[in-house]
């Protein structure tokens, strides 16, 4: 496939801005939607399947507007492999605008569709006029190189990301993705998905560290009826909901040491058991697991079971924190700013010194932070340009913040132990109260992120979540979380 590199300068082929493709497979609502884009004076190229879009695509210059309908697929009218052709173009090379067209009003459909880097979402109306409206908004503005948030940029990390994912979505192998809260974890697990040739079954993402230790074998492997107190039906688990599909383990190390054995067993031999049966049942399912915490001292302390390991870590993926891929930062801090101001309406840049303390600041919280940060800034803005001054107060201190003495640290919490903090019906003694107060001053640090507090603490994101909810530790701490809980 054809690198970015060697595509023809944008700047020679502006006058092809009105070719689009329309990547259509069914012949009716294709020759629908060919008379509607020659009446709007476009030079549609219709394309019934991907061969045919990637050899049409060789000979347009980079940033060409593909309008890809939700039934566009080899073979079948299936959204979610309509949905992987966008990744497909993007991990393959092209640098296509894609407007993505469907009948469905679907706000998660829509934020799944821009995740993935396309150009646009349109709920087409009979009489098109939603789409020509989007196509003409997406012609008119200048051509950037997108693609999928986790994925843009031209960094080492990004560049050899992508070739991992095209190399590796093909096959069935079990993956284990680790890095940094708020590193795209979940994202990337998604793009080997999307990529593989499972994108047309689903996609099922599981958070262990959200789960109950009693729920967990239920909600993985299914119950009977009667199978325990208030099990009144049969429930299928997301095993057998992923069948055909990939399973997500997120925070896989935050399962307990007494349910590995039972996640192991399946993994040999893809059976599973409901709860309260005795019959197994045979899946096809890929398993994508991820976690932020250090594996190999886990399995040292023997937390996480060595045999279990080799079964999740057949292909690693090491995802680097945003601070050490400084250059695209810039270009993801844009990107977020383009997605909210298609749906606000409002036009907005950055500062050149805004994007500079963008690239100074260490973002603990990654490329989430960033995300967040953003859509803040957005939605305060009161201008066209975003300056220093609409930046939060946090932005003018000292890219790492320095620890603060331990005498300060031990005055603080001192000096709250002899509050008489109740929670529900009873008193918490000292100790919690001294627990409760340095949790608080972590998520201070990190202005509200769990999962960065967590990690700074030492301590697993189930953890850190029990105790908040225990030591009754206030909303307000969580403003900048509100996505991990």
């Amino acid at each position: 496939m054809p690198s970015l590199q060697d595509r023809t300068p944008v700047s020679s082929q502006l006058v092809t801005l009105r070719q689009v493709v329309l990547a259509e497979s069914d012949a009716a609502y294709r020759e629908w939607m060919l008379n509607a884009l020659r009446d709007w004076g476009y030079e549609p190229r219709p394309v019934s399947c991907y061969r045919q879009l990637t050899s049409v695509l060789a000979d347009m210059p980079a940033g060409t507007v593909v309008l890809i309908d939700d039934g566009f697929c080899d073979g079948s009218h299936n959204l979610n492999c309509a949905l992987a052709t966008i990744g497909r173009l993007f991990l393959d090379g092209f640098d296509a605008r894609v407007i993505f067209c469907s009948d469905r009003v679907e706000e998660q459909l829509e934020e799944r569709v821009l995740q993935m880097g396309a150009a646009g979402y349109v709920t087409r109306r009979d009489d098109l006029s939603s789409v020509r409206k989007q196509l003409a908004s997406v012609v008119s503005q200048a051509i950037k190189p997108v693609g999928g948030v986790p994925f843009l940029g031209d960094s080492p990390a990004v560049r050899e990301l992508r070739d991992v994912i095209c190399q590796i979505a093909p096959t069935d192998s079990t993956v284990m993705i680790t890095g940094e809260s708020g590193t795209g974890k979940e994202l990337v697990a998604r793009a080997i998905h999307d990529c593989s040739g499972r994108s047309r079954e689903e996609f099922v993402p599981v958070n262990m560290a959200a789960l109950p230790e009693t729920l967990i074998e239920s909600v993985l492997f299914g119950h009977e009826k009667g199978a325990f107190t208030g099990a009144d039906h049969r429930q299928s688990g997301m095993c057998e909901a992923a069948h055909g599909g990939s399973l997500f383990l997120d925070e896989i190390c935050e399962m307990p040491l007494s349910l590995q054995p039972k996640l192991l067993r399946f993994l040999q031999s893809y059976r599973l058991q409901r709860v309260g049966s005795a019959v197994q049942h045979l899946v096809d399912v890929r398993i994508i697991s991820a976690t932020n915490r250090d594996v190999d001292e886990l399995v040292a302390q023997g937390l996480l079971r060595k045999d279990l390991y080799y079964r999740l870590h057949v292909i690693p993926i090491h995802l680097a924190p945003l601070r050490e891929r400084r250059d695209d930062i810039p270009l993801l801090a844009e990107a977020f700013l383009k997605r909210r101001c298609q749906r606000s309406g409002k036009k907005l840049t950055f500062s050149p010194r805004v994007l500079e303390r963008f690239y100074e600041y260490a973002w603990p919280g990654n490329v989430r932070q960033l995300e967040n940060v953003v859509e803040r800034l957005e939605a305060l803005a009161r201008k066209n340009v975003i300056e220093m001054s609409d930046l939060p107060p946090e932005w003018f201190f000292p890219e790492r913040r320095a620890i603060p003495p331990e005498s300060v640290w031990t005055g603080t919490v001192l000096a709250r132990l002899d509050e008489e903090i109740i929670v529900g019906d009873r008193l918490l003694t000292r100790m919690e109260i001294a627990e409760r107060s340095v949790i608080i001053e972590a998520l201070n640090r990190y202005e509200g992120s769990a999962s960065a507090a967590a990690e700074y603490l030492g301590l697993g994101q189930a953890t850190i979540y029990r105790k908040i909810r225990t030591l009754d530790i206030p909303k307000s701490v969580m403003r900048n979380a509100k996505d991990e809980f």
